[in-house]
């Protein structure tokens, strides 16, 4: 099912309070999303993305287990790396989930 941007944008522009606890979520996620980015210049990096986070549980998909086994090597290293940026961070949930493919492709 796919919903009309615009309809959702409307709803949005009406409505806000009932999603800024979404958006804030969403927020969140992209910030982490791109502080991961910023730990490491190793070129695995870009098929790791953060997925969610639950309480102090940072949940993080590969898009393949080369890429996944890498940062299992490394996890004392961002679970380190998240504390110092002041990110509450004390354990990772890490799954390979490939990204959907693009529409079209």
């Amino acid at each position: 099912m796919n919903a009309d941007p615009a309809l959702l944008h409307g709803r949005l522009l009406q409505q806000p309070g009932d999603f800024e606890p979404l958006l804030q979520r969403v927020r969140r996620l992209q910030a982490l999303n791109s502080l991961l980015q910023r730990w490491t210049s190793e070129p695995w990096l870009t098929a790791i993305r953060v997925a969610n986070l639950r309480g102090e549980t940072l949940v993080v998909y590969a898009d393949n287990a080369a890429a996944l086994t890498a940062l299992r090597y490394r996890r004392d290293s961002l679970l380190g790396w998240l504390q110092q940026q002041g990110v509450p961070v004390l354990k990772l949930d890490l799954r390979v989930r490939p990204r959907p493919q693009e529409a079209g492709v």
